[in-house]
């Protein structure tokens, strides 16, 4: 799977600046209980798109992939 994501890297009046962002979208059913958006998960089918600059990758951004992320309790012993 890929996170897609941003970097900008600039140097403003001699200082080397860096930002980095992960769209995110809103939640699937399963993660709703626990968080209302989750990270944007591209297919490997647009991983191609998503890396080519020229291409216009924002239609890729509208969310992630059906059950592309699964809700599972920890077990027993690692609850504390």
């Amino acid at each position: 799977m890929m996170f897609p994501g941003l970097w900008e890297s600039a140097t403003i009046e001699g200082e080397r600046l860096e930002r980095f962002t992960m769209p995110a979208s809103a939640s699937e059913p399963v993660q709703a209980n626990y968080h209302d958006r989750q990270p944007v998960i591209l297919d490997r089918e647009n991983w191609a798109t998503w890396l080519d600059w020229k291409a216009d990758a924002a239609p890729l951004l509208t969310g992630s992939p059906p059950a592309s992320i699964v809700v599972e309790l920890a077990p027993p012993e690692l609850k504390t």
